[in-house]
Order: structure tokens, then sequence, then C-alpha cells
């Protein structure tokens, strides 16, 4: 992952397995202002030349709470038919949370 000192945050990944596979998965944050983030995702396989996952999405954060929309296509299956979503998320700050927690569609914000 790279930091810049404007906050934005550049992630890279290449995923190889022999002949099962080959893909490789890119994700951005860009803070538009103190509040204000876009982010995006591109997750493409190289072995089946096609999109796995793309997400764009925007954030605003204040000191309290936190509200990010995204839309997201995604791979449903491996013919090749694709799902279209899009993520409401609202983040209340400083309150504790229970159960399995659901992995993040992107970064996880810094503290």
């Amino acid at each position: 992952d790279y930091l810049s000192k404007g906050g934005s945050r550049l992630g890279v990944e290449y995923r190889y397995r022999r002949d099962r596979l080959d893909q490789f998965d890119v994700r951005y944050l860009w803070p538009i202002n103190e509040r204000w983030s876009l982010y995006s995702r591109i997750n493409y396989s190289l072995a089946d030349s096609e999109l796995q996952e793309g997400l764009i999405g925007l954030e605003y954060e204040s000191c309290c709470w936190a509200l990010r929309v995204a839309a997201r296509r995604y791979l449903k299956d491996r013919q090749g038919g694709t799902r279209d979503g899009l993520f409401v998320e609202l983040r209340l700050k400083g309150l504790g949370a229970f159960g399995r927690r659901s992995p993040p569609l992107f970064y996880t914000p810094a503290p």
C-alpha cells in the first residue's frame, strides 16, 4: 500500500496460483476535502480476461458518524454473468459492536 502526504491511498495486489488463479486487484482512495472522499476498486482476472469486481463510491465523514455509498459490479458465476449492487454503510463512531464483522468492500478508515 502507498499513502501520500495528502492522504490518498493506493493498493495493488497480484495473486497467482498455477492453473487456477491469475488476477490483480487495485484500490484507490482519494480525499476530495476534509470530509469527502472518493474510492474505487478493480479486481481483474488475467486468466479469464474479465472483470471480477468493480466498485466506485463516495464517503462523507464527520466527527461522530460516517456514510459510504458505493456502486458495485461483480461476477455472479463462471459463465460470465454479473450482478450490480448499491451499498450504503452508516458508521456511528464511538459505539461498540457485537457479532461477526462483515469484511469491508474497500479500505478500512485509518485511525
